[in-house]
Parts: structure tokens; C-alpha cells; sequence
């Protein structure tokens, strides 16, 4: 496929991003502000729109001031038309110039970068059913390759189709979501199996592929099962352990008037230990130790299953995750009360999160949302770019911090 150097113009130009302006300065604040997000959160110096003309944001990266950004260019539930794109936003001494990277992708979600051995940088990306990858040139070089394709036949169908990935230099972290809410077998209603037949089919797991010569290997390892649908994942910095957040089922018992659906089940923060595979309890077990109502009839106990390390708020949807200022940060999308904010963690000397999730920046006026968080990604010590597909805007976050003597 063709890369396209074609570019469009920014709604918001980001200013003032080279070395000469500090982190700290107003100046680092140019560009339309978002007074509403900056009145919420006493956090911030400032909140800076960057783009306002997205179709459906997802994931967002960076590299050597560079942008990157996957849009999924229509609803979620919009099956079967490949209206994906992946935009460069390329840094100029005034702001950036959008482009249009890559057409007619089919339900795009994540993206990493990886330093290959000779020094080049890759750029990896998930679709519906492929992960493809091409090398990073220079905007203005005629030497772009075509994305080459390194996973592809993806069992990602039925419900949930959209895959997350995560990169070290030895391995590449593929989660593969449930097709179904709760394994039911006709729609949502309570007709289930036991087992669960996407057990045979290799979804709702974290895969495990490894690079050999910056190749990956054909085959992969599951390092974790019962997942339904984990979008977040973060490698620990000893690259032992890995931090998933889960998204709970919606659907199932909705008709019991004796179960808080508003309320249940949790979303979750699940810790994988890559020396040994573990089954986090989908579809048959919720909240560490209750059995879902329609597996009452198979399944007596949870104790088979690993428990959670950390329960969220109910269809918070967590969709994001990574490292940043000593703490790990959390993207919660959900269309409810418990969502439309980013929440952090703090750290113990592993890397692993402890303590009681708290709100880092309220995405709502109390009443109604400003926005719905998606993607995340590091512009510096001090500032994060976030993806909005409620607004469709990739919004810069600009941090206090503390002032030099």
C-alpha cells in the first residue's frame, strides 16, 4: 500500500514545543483552550485542543515530536466498513501539519513504536484481524515502505473487534477480545455452554509473541485467559508482570429485578505473572468471588480462577493505560457516571499499582461530560495528548509543576 504525504490543515496549531520553551512557561499554554476541562481540574496549567476534526479517535502515540494517531473513522457498532485511518501530525517550528498516513483500515485500535536492531524505528498498528507494522521515515523521504503484515486471521468477530497490543524489545503483547458478552448463544439471552465455547476458540486471552532478529515468531504463547475484553495493558519496567484492565460483562440477567446491573459487575485491574498462565474468570465468575448468574447451574465456586488485583467502577470502560509521573494512569470511557475520566494509581517499587484508584482529571461539569477519554500518550515530563471520540478532538494536557528556585 501506498503511503500518502498528502496534507490537512489543523483546526489548532500546537505551539511552543521546542526545547527553547519550558515546561512550566504560560507560553507552553498558546493555542485554543478548553476552559471548561481547565475550571475542573486544578491539576493542570492548561488544556490545549489540538485537532477537532476526527471521525472516531482511538489510540494515540509519539516519536521525535511527531504524532500518530489511529481514527477509527466511524462508530463502533458500525460493522464492516473500513473506514480507518492512521494520521502522522508532523512537528514544524509553529504547530503541526496533519497527514493522512493510511486509508481503508478495517476497525484500527492501538499502535506502538519499537526500535529495531539497526537503530530504525517501527511503527506497529492493530486492525480487526491483522497487526501490520511499517518502518518510520522522514515526512519529506520517498523512501516509505508499505506496511508489511505480521499477524493476521484474528478470531476478533461478533461483539467486541478491536485488538490492543503492547511492545518490548523481545515480545509483542496481543490481547484478543470475546466475541460475545457473556458466552450466551443467542444474542443476550441467558442460553450459555459450559465450557465456555470461546475457550477452543482462542478468544478473550493476552497472547505472547516473541522477536527473533526483529521477526516475530510464528508461534505464540497464552499468558492469560477469561479476559472478555482488555483493552489497557502496561508491561512492568522488570518486564515480569503484566497490568491489564478488563471490561466486565453489560448484558447478562438483566431482566432479575434483584441484581444492581448499574452497579455490577466491576471492571477490573488484573496482574499477569508472565511465568505462568492463569485464567482471570470470564465468562463464569465476577468481582474476584460471585459465579454469574447463568453459570450458577455448572460452576459452584471461584476459586479456580485468579482474582483481580483491583475492581474499578461498573462499565467505566477502561481503555487505556501507561506510566506517567511516577504513577499509572488509566483512561475510563464509560458512558455512565463511573466513566468520562482518568483515574491514577500509585506505584510500589515493581512498578505494580497499590492503593485506592483516585480521579487525576474529571472529564465532566458535574452533571454533563465534556468529554470521553480514550487514548493516551507522553508529549513530555509534563504534558499528554488525549483522544476524545465523544468530540471528536486530540486534546494536549499541560501539568503544574513545581517552580525552579
Amino acid at each position: 500500500m501506498h503511503i500518502k504525504k498528502q496534507a490537512y490543515p489543523l483546526t489548532a496549531l500546537l505551539l511552543c514545543l521546542t526545547s527553547a520553551c519550558a515546561a512550566d512557561s504560560p507560553s507552553n499554554c498558546e493555542g485554543p483552550r478548553m476552559p471548561e476541562l481547565e475550571a475542573r481540574n486544578p491539576l493542570l496549567e492548561c488544556a490545549v485542543l489540538v485537532d477537532d476534526q476526527l471521525s472516531f479517535p482511538r489510540n494515540v502515540t509519539t516519536h521525535n515530536g511527531d504524532i500518530w494517531l489511529i481514527d477509527k473513522g466511524s462508530n463502533l457498532f458500525d460493522n464492516g466498513k473500513k473506514n480507518g485511518v492512521l494520521y502522522r501530525y508532523v512537528k514544524q517550528a509553529d504547530g503541526y501539519v496533519k497527514r493522512r498516513v493510511l486509508n481503508d483500515l478495517d476497525d484500527p485500535n492501538d499502535l506502538a513504536i519499537r526500535r529495531h536492531k539497526g537503530g530504525e524505528r517501527w511503527l506497529y498498528l492493530t486492525t480487526r484481524r491483522e497487526v501490520k507494522r511499517f518502518e518510520i521515515t522522514p515526512p519529506d523521504s520517498s523512501s516509505a515502505r508499505a506496511p508489511q503484515t505480521i499477524i493476521d486471521n484474528m478470531p476478533t468477530y461478533g461483539w467486541h473487534k478491536l485488538a490492543a497490543i503492547h511492545l518490548s524489545q523481545d515480545s509483542l503483547f496481543l490481547t484478543v477480545p470475546s466475541s460475545t458478552d457473556h458466552c450466551e448463544t443467542q444474542g443476550i439471552a441467558e442460553l450459555v455452554t459450559y465450557p465456555c465455547r470461546e475457550e477452543h476458540q482462542n478468544t478473550g486471552q493476552i497472547r505472547r509473541y516473541n522477536f527473533e532478529d526483529d521477526q516475530l515468531t510464528a508461534n505464540y504463547t497464552v499468558v492469560a485467559r477469561g479476559l472478555r475484553d482488555a483493552l489497557a495493558v502496561q508491561l512492568t519496567p522488570d518486564t515480569k508482570k503484566l497490568i491489564v484492565a478488563d471490561n466486565g460483562w453489560d448484558q447478562v440477567n438483566l431482566d432479575n429485578t434483584d441484581f444492581k446491573y448499574a452497579a455490577t459487575p466491576h471492571d477490573e485491574i488484573n496482574i499477569v505473572d508472565l511465568s505462568k498462565a492463569a485464567h482471570f474468570g470470564w465468562p463464569y465468575c465476577f468481582d474476584n468471588t460471585v459465579v454469574t448468574p447463568p453459570y450458577r447451574r455448572f460452576v459452584s465456586s471461584c476459586d479456580a480462577y485468579q482474582t483481580a488485583d483491583t475492581l474499578l467502577a461498573a462499565h467505566s470502560a477502561p481503555l487505556s493505560m501507561m506510566y506517567f509521573g511516577g504513577e499509572l494512569l488509566i483512561n475510563l470511557h464509560g458512558n455512565n457516571d463511573s466513566g468520562a475520566k482518568t483515574i491514577a494509581l500509585s506505584l510500589d517499587r515493581h512498578g505494580l499499582p497499590i492503593g485506592s484508584p483516585r480521579v487525576k482529571i474529571d472529564w465532566t461539569t458535574g452533571q454533563a461530560k465534556i468529554g470521553r477519554p480514550l487514548g493516551l500518550a507522553r508529549l513530555s515530563n509534563s504534558e499528554l495528548l488525549v483522544t476524545d471520540d465523544w468530540n471528536h478532538q486530540l486534546i494536549r494536557l499541560v501539568f503544574k509543576t513545581a517552580k525552579r528556585p
